[in-house]
């Protein structure tokens, strides 16, 4: 009898590898730091015109609570020639110097102020608009500038045009703009004009910066 040979048949088994799950963190988008933006009791009270705006973030520069400001509704209102974003300070210091300038005006022209000729509020530079340096209250929307007035009577008065730089026999209009600057003084720390320097010929700055250690230092050219 012959030897029967079986041949066994190897059967290649698959290996099954466990399924392994990658894991994909959602992570939520990040909110934005809220701000919380201060009331200004000068817009509450009714003493400007203004309008509240969203938060200035800005490289370097920025506000919390800037304000578009139209008008100074003091004793007699005075509109700006065009709006000036700034802040609550300013606005508020505006309606005091405000009462002067009528004042001023009321003396020198027998008239009102009806509108403020307004130049930069919030602009993000440095200081008289160089490339390197600190950088300006413009830039913190904590200063305005100024290039003349429009009386009721309809004169009008501009710094460029009408500043004397002899005060020893002044114009009636030299003398009405050296009397609303030294005004300004009085409530502003940084009074700027035509003999501070070449930066300001045609018009007045006004800021509430912070000037020395303790910020009671006052710049008034």
């Amino acid at each position: 009898m012959s030897d029967l040979c079986i041949a066994q048949e190897t059967v290649v088994v698959p290996q099954i590898r466990p399924k392994i799950e990658t894991a994909v963190q959602q992570t939520e988008p990040k909110k934005p730091k809220r701000i919380y933006q201060s009331a200004c009791p000068a817009l509450m009270k009714g003493e400007i015109e203004a309008k509240i705006l969203p938060p200035i973030i800005d490289d370097e520069c920025g506000e919390r609570s800037p304000l578009a400001l139209k008008s100074i509704l003091s004793i007699k209102p005075v509109r700006l020639s065009s709006t000036v974003k700034t802040n609550c300070r300013v606005a508020s210091a505006m309606v005091e110097w405000v009462k002067k300038l009528n004042a001023a005006a009321e003396v020198a022209y027998d008239s009102s102020v009806s509108v403020i000729l307004s130049g930069n509020g919030y602009q993000c530079r440095r200081r008289n608009n160089l490339p390197d340096g600190k950088i300006s209250e413009h830039g913190f929307a904590n200063a305005i500038d100024i290039m003349g007035f429009k009386l009721k009577n309809g004169d009008d008065i501009l710094i460029k045009r009408d500043w004397d730089n002899d005060p020893e026999a002044p114009t009636v209009s030299g003398l009405f703009l050296r009397t609303v600057h030294k005004a300004a003084c009085n409530t502003f720390t940084t009074v700027l004009g035509p003999e501070s320097n070449q930066f300001h010929s045609d018009h007045f700055h006004f800021d509430l910066g912070c000037h020395g250690k303790t910020c009671t230092y006052l710049l008034c050219e």
